[in-house]
């Protein structure tokens, strides 16, 4: 359970993880996680709507959305936030069924993180989970892409 509480930048440096199950409603609650670790940071809206869009990917995209898990960090490195969505890898079905219609609706969380973060990127872990992660720099700091992806991940549109 997390403490509702608004928390430092010097008790950030430990930071908050937690584990939320494969399902809709942890997407808002991963929002409530970076909320209560970031209080008033300027930066807290823009953390929320990345964890938001990272979690919703890996759901949808992952074997955590098939009634698994995801873990989510949320920490303050330098002057920078780092939020990391740890998803449970791959799934065997195809990652979409949706019809042309309702896929224009869809596929735009990255270009939101890409948007918001000053950078982001991905990589594999042991057992097939993903990480994906964003930094908010400094307010006002310089927006770059990494380049340092995952073949794997940017294969399967994660």
């Amino acid at each position: 359970m997390i403490e509702s509480r608004s928390a430092t930048k010097e008790q950030l440096l430990m930071p908050w993880i937690a584990q939320f199950p494969g399902e809709p409603g942890s997407a808002g609650a991963a929002r409530r996680m970076v909320r209560d670790a970031l209080g008033c940071d300027p930066r807290t809206e823009e953390a929320e709507l990345i964890a938001s869009e990272l979690v919703t990917n890996a759901l949808l995209h992952s074997a955590s959305g098939q009634g698994g898990i995801v873990w989510v960090m949320v920490a303050y490195k330098s002057e920078a936030i780092r939020i990391e969505v740890t998803d449970e890898g791959k799934h065997g079905e195809p990652l979409s069924g949706r019809n042309p219609e309702e896929a224009e609706d869809f596929g735009r969380g990255l270009a939101i993180v890409d948007a918001l973060a000053q950078a982001w990127g991905a990589h594999g872990e042991i057992d097939e989970c993903h990480t994906v992660w964003a930094e908010l720099g400094p307010v006002g700091a310089k927006h770059v892409r990494c380049q340092e992806q995952d073949q794997s991940i940017r294969a399967h549109g994660v």
